[in-house]
């Protein structure tokens, strides 16, 4: 083996060997390609899982509004869910607990629906509860865990 010499600037990088060198930097395509379909076979679970959670907490909203508007101690009237604009607030509210799931946000919307139920679309007092009823998904509680 003959004498090797090198001069490597500070932060630069020297390899020296007798035979073939391979340096590997990160990953390779084919690594990185595994990588992918792994994760992308355990997102497929994921979603799964995250649409079946969803779904149940759109299914206890449903059950919660049903029983408030079914309630002979309520004002709701249920003709509000012929009206466009209040079926576009009830798919927010439906939406937002299902991203949610708080016990407290559940009441609160079904509450906000009620309230909303007995106003004239388009009323002051329509917009307003249309937006409670969008920002509070947006509003936390303090928790204790």
């Amino acid at each position: 083996m003959s004498k090797q010499d090198q001069r490597v600037a500070e932060g630069g990088e020297a390899y020296q060997a007798g035979q073939n060198i391979t340096i590997n930097k990160g990953l390779s395509p084919d690594q990185m390609s595994e990588i992918m379909i792994a994760m992308a076979s355990q997102l497929g679970t994921y979603f799964s899982k995250a649409e079946a959670t969803a779904e149940q907490r759109i299914n206890d909203l449903r059950n919660e509004i049903l029983e408030e508007f079914s309630s002979s101690t309520s004002d709701a009237k249920s003709e509000a869910f012929l009206d466009p604009d209040y079926q576009f607030v009830v798919r927010g509210a439906q939406q937002s607990y299902a991203r949610n799931g708080d016990e407290w946000l559940k009441k609160e919307l079904v509450r906000l629906l009620s309230v909303r139920s007995n106003q004239e679309s388009g009323s002051r007092k329509a917009m307003i509860l249309n937006e409670a009823i969008s920002v509070a998904g947006n509003l936390t509680r303090l928790r204790t865990h």
